[in-house]
């Protein structure tokens, strides 16, 4: 009697987070390619939030038209995610792959010059109105004439008492908890 015993793994081709990054809440599709020497019994994720937490272990659908497995979801904290994809055989044979992706923030803030108008001729004194909106807004900057930051509280409106008389051009930053930054720039004010 000859017994043939399968002793070799299953073998996890390649990993793919679609997109990455992706937007805080939105569906990331992870797919891999695995495939095995005699017959493939399962897939399974595994998924480590930024936080280190493990979110949960799931059994990964096979596309038989893309000859591929995955599974799609969303996740919500910002940060970069790390996973592992699981294979077995009908051997009891296990092997492993590991990969990342990242949610982010992906819409830049909304910044918008109220009054005066751009181009605007203002006396000294006058209140620059700045609309700055963004869900993860960390900090607004600006400066004059390429000098130096002045952090920019809300309501992020510039009083221009204490400049001198000329062309003045504003330059304004806004840094996201996220990592992400948006700048702007209005000029001249007289």
């Amino acid at each position: 009697l000859i017994r043939v015993v399968d002793s070799i793994k299953p073998v996890i081709h390649s990993i793919n987070c679609i997109p990455n990054p992706q937007n805080s809440s939105e569906f990331v599709k992870i797919v891999a390619n695995v495939s095995d020497n005699y017959e493939l019994d399962t897939v399974y994720l595994d998924v480590i939030a930024p936080n280190g937490t493990d979110i949960g272990n799931w059994s990964m659908e096979y596309d038989i038209t893309e000859d591929e497995y995955y599974y799609n979801r969303s996740y919500d904290a910002f940060g970069i995610y790390n996973l592992m994809i699981w294979a077995k055989d009908s051997s009891n044979n296990w092997n492993s792959s590991s990969g990342q992706f990242e949610i982010i923030d992906v819409n830049s803030p909304n910044i918008t010059l109220n009054s005066p108008k751009n181009n605007s001729i203002i006396p000294v004194g006058t209140i620059i109105d700045l609309n700055v909106t963004d869900d993860n807004l960390n900090i607004v900057t600006y400066s004059i004439n390429g000098g130096a930051n002045n952090t920019l509280s809300a309501p992020h409106d510039i009083n221009t008492t204490g400049w001198s008389e000329g062309e003045q051009i504003i330059e304004r930053s806004e840094e996201r908890r996220v990592g992400k930054e948006c700048r702007s720039r209005w000029s001249p004010y007289h």
